[in-house]
């Protein structure tokens, strides 16, 4: 498990591995320290669509602006300092809050 990126795959595959071995939901649910009604949701995913189903989904929305627009807009903030905002300093110091 240690070498494996995905740890939540990893957890419901054994979780499918201890059940097809006949423990328990219950049982399952104790080695791996997840709640029984989790187990019955990786079985219904499991059951529909198979080991596939059991893989991790991407987190997070998706991003709203293309990547270069991104960089570009980015590349525009760094060339930027204290001096070009108004500010007196030549540098920026720190955030104050």
């Amino acid at each position: 498990m240690h070498k494996t990126k995905d740890k939540d795959h990893y957890r419901r595959l054994n979780a499918i591995l201890f059940l097809s071995h006949g423990h328990s939901v219950t049982t399952v649910s104790k080695i791996l320290v997840s709640a029984r009604s989790s187990i019955g949701r990786w079985i219904n995913w499991y059951t529909k669509c198979g080991i596939d189903g059991l893989e991790s989904s991407t987190r997070g929305r998706a991003a709203t602006l293309p990547f270069l627009q991104i960089a570009a807009v980015l590349t525009a903030l760094i060339a930027l300092n204290p001096q070009s905002l108004g500010y007196q300093r030549s540098r920026w110091d720190r955030l104050v809050r």
